[in-house]
């Protein structure tokens, strides 16, 4: 699982009109930006099931820059919420992720 797959599904023009885009600084990378209108959210694809301060680190960095509270990181098969202040990276399986798309 690789986030191309994501991103082209992102695009298809029958899905929810939206903009979906990859984001990177200096030390951090989102796979995929989905642009809402009035929120931006970002998302990470990791294709394993042990999700550690690492892994949410470049989608917190996100959070912060553009002041949002809410990312997504699509896993094998976990489904966990994750808190850090106030800031709430959802864990969401690829399966489920990719029925309410």
């Amino acid at each position: 699982m690789t986030e191309g797959p994501f991103f082209r599904l992102l695009q298809e023009p029958h899905l929810i009109k939206r903009n979906a885009y990859y984001w990177r600084n200096q030390n951090h990378e989102v796979d995929i930006v989905i642009d809402l209108k009035d929120h931006v959210i970002p998302l990470e694809v990791k294709n394993k099931n042990d999700i550690h301060s690492a892994d949410i680190k470049a989608v917190l960095r996100f959070l912060e820059n553009y002041q949002q509270n809410i990312g997504i990181i699509v896993t094998r098969n976990l489904l966990r919420e994750r808190k850090t202040g106030d800031k709430m990276i959802l864990c969401i399986p690829a399966w489920i992720f990719l029925l309410v798309v």
